[in-house]
């Protein structure tokens, strides 16, 4: 499964034609069965929606492809745990959204599809997978 972060779903609204937009149009026009959203994401998502019609067509996208919900206790736990480790190895940590998503990820076995470098901190002392892009 593949967890598409904020910034893919912004590359992918903005039609910036980047790998990340790429990626993430080519699983959407696969049906969206191996793409996913979790809470965060989506609320970034939303909340940066320019009018309300750009909010509904966002949210009917986002909610028609897979799920992978938050653990509130799990996740939460999880983000602060991320953010602890990354300090204590010098690593700048991400703000707490980004590590909930690395957890959202890191717990269910996903590769996240990401255009924000955040992850890729992360990734270096987690093993968070970051997904491919052409």
């Amino acid at each position: 499964m593949i967890l598409a972060d904020t910034s893919a779903w912004m590359e992918f609204d903005r039609g910036t034609n980047s790998p990340v937009h790429a990626r993430l149009a080519a699983l959407i026009a696969e049906g969206g069965h191996n793409v996913a959203v979790t809470e965060p994401v989506l609320m970034e998502v939303l909340g940066g929606a320019k009018d309300d019609q750009n909010h509904l067509r966002l949210f009917n996208l986002m909610t028609s492809v897979s799920w992978l919900g938050a653990n509130p206790t799990a996740d939460f736990e999880g983000a602060a745990r991320i953010s602890r480790i990354c300090r204590a190895n010098d690593v700048a940590p991400p703000g707490y959204i980004v590590c909930m998503i690395a957890n959202i990820a890191l717990r269910t076995g996903s590769e996240i599809l990401t255009a924000d470098q955040d992850f890729h901190r992360v990734a270096e002392l987690f093993p968070l997978k970051i997904a491919a892009t052409p």
